[in-house]
């Protein structure tokens, strides 16, 4: 785990002033490209790529409508341009292990050509059909997008990162590339969000009164709410159905996507916590090394037993945030509206890499179990311990410890396992811990059957009051 900025050796301010994103290389950072974010864009590379993306969709849409059946010439054709590999070396890291996209394979090429096929028929606006796919595919989410994208505008990318690289004083050939061996491709800031343009607009009003007369909505209803009014349980396959039915409603959303203005990631706020945690805990670790020698040394020692070291960690991360303020990365402002879950499991990722790498310990983060993934597992050769965190405005505090963990060990084989709870402001917060705590008093020490860490993470009062 590194971030471009070290793994090119270079200062992270020198990188950020490019406009490139200073990705974490291998880490899952939930952002992607979104198509009109590009339209409007700037940067010389990629001044004719609106051009070039609607080209693509519209070379796939003709021949959709060309064709006479499945399988046929034109169908197959369609299917082809849909069809898109993994594109190489992408520097955003929509993967705990990789740095590569997910692609387009040709079982699902087909099924999008399929409803491309029913949507041509009657809707005017049938090329923004691939721009809304997230909306109502199945297995198409913001990165199969992105990614698309990126394969379409490979060149106009790779041109892109030649030039960084060279205002960087980096040799593109030499330094781009990858420990998997491609060369990295870098991506400007502003062509990231994490909210797809798409997905925004469904979340806002509709603006056409005579949709909202069909859905019987309100005049400040959003699309979300009037499928809600529908179906309080609708899914992806609703949607498309109604854009199928109702032609002229697809159109309407089109007009209201064109129409709302575009969004990037706010890096500045980096409100979900994407990537302020890796400098941080980089900063924080180093400026607090000394403080921790002697729980350190414990991980060097071979008498402690993997479940031993796990906890080492897990005393390592609960200090830093409860006397060292890494619990400021829990909250989008002043201990105020906590961050996802996820973003909390990145700072114990970002604390816990740098003692597991010295150490020879394997942390491997959202290892699948089979029956869904578990938030960290930690090894040294066959044995292993599963650390699952939770925070304490999660609603099934209880059902992930009794129950979710234990089907966790079953999948994984292991009787060792963490549970670390992350205790965040609230009176929900409150309630959920004492509940918790109630039940953990009420049972025997042979029903406990995992580890509990508890991580204080709410604002202490000030040492001068």
């Amino acid at each position: 785990m590194k971030s471009i900025s070290d793994y090119l050796g270079i200062d992270a301010i020198t990188i950020e002033k490019t406009g490139a994103f200073n990705a974490i290389l291998g880490v899952d950072s939930k952002l992607f490209v979104d198509p009109p974010l590009i339209y409007n864009s700037t940067i010389k590379e990629f001044s004719d790529a609106k051009n070039k993306i609607h080209k693509r969709f519209k070379d796939i849409m003709i021949l959709v409508r060309a064709s006479r059946q499945e399988k046929d010439k034109c169908w197959n054709s369609a299917v082809k341009l849909m069809t898109i590999p993994e594109t190489k070396g992408i520097s955003i890291g929509y993967s705990t292990t990789r740095g590569n996209g997910n692609g387009i394979g040709r079982d699902l090429a087909e099924t999008i050509i399929r409803d491309a096929h029913q949507i041509s028929e009657y809707a005017k606006k049938d090329s923004y059909f691939f721009e809304l796919l997230g909306l109502f595919e199945k297995n198409i989410g913001s990165d199969r997008i992105s990614d698309l994208v990126i394969n379409i505008l490979e060149n106009e990318f790779i041109s892109y990162t030649k030039r960084i690289f060279e205002e960087l004083g980096k040799n593109y050939e030499e330094d781009s590339i990858l420990p998997t061996g491609e060369n990295m491709i870098l991506i400007p800031k502003v062509f990231l969000s994490n909210l797809p343009h798409a997905d925004f607009t469904f979340k806002n009003e509709i603006t056409d009164e005579s949709v909202r007369a069909h859905f019987n909505a309100g005049i400040s209803a959003s699309w979300k709410d009037a499928f809600d009014k529908e179906n309080e349980n609708f899914s992806k396959k609703d949607v498309l159905t109604t854009f199928l039915t109702f032609p002229d409603i697809f159109d309407s959303f089109i007009d209201d996507y064109l129409s709302a203005q575009v969004h990037s990631y706010n890096f500045k706020k980096d409100p979900d916590g994407e990537v302020i945690w890796y400098e941080k805990t980089k900063q924080t670790i180093y400026d607090t090394k000394d403080d921790y020698i002697s729980l350190v040394n414990k991980l060097k020692d071979s008498r402690k037993n993997i479940l031993e070291k796990s906890l080492i960690m897990c005393q390592l991360f609960k200090d830093l945030v409860e006397n060292n303020k890494l619990s400021n990365l829990f909250y989008k402002e002043s201990y105020i509206d906590p961050k996802r879950e996820d973003a909390i499991q990145l700072v114990f990722y970002g604390v816990c890499y740098f003692f597991s790498q010295v150490h020879g310990i394997d942390l491997t983060p959202e290892s699948n179990t089979g029956r869904g993934p578990v938030d960290f597992k930690v090894s040294t050769g066959n044995d292993k311990v599963l650390i699952e965190i939770k925070k304490t405005l999660h609603s099934k505090l209880q059902h992930g410890y009794f129950e979710q963990l234990e089907e966790y060990k079953i999948s994984e084989k292991t009787d060792m396992a963490i549970f670390l709870i992350i205790i965040l402001e609230g009176d929900t917060s409150e309630t959920n811990l004492k509940k918790f705590k109630d039940r953990v008093a009420n049972t025997s020490s042979s029903e406990l059957k995992s580890e509990i860490v508890y991580v204080d993470a709410r604002k202490k009062d000030s040492a001068s009051k």
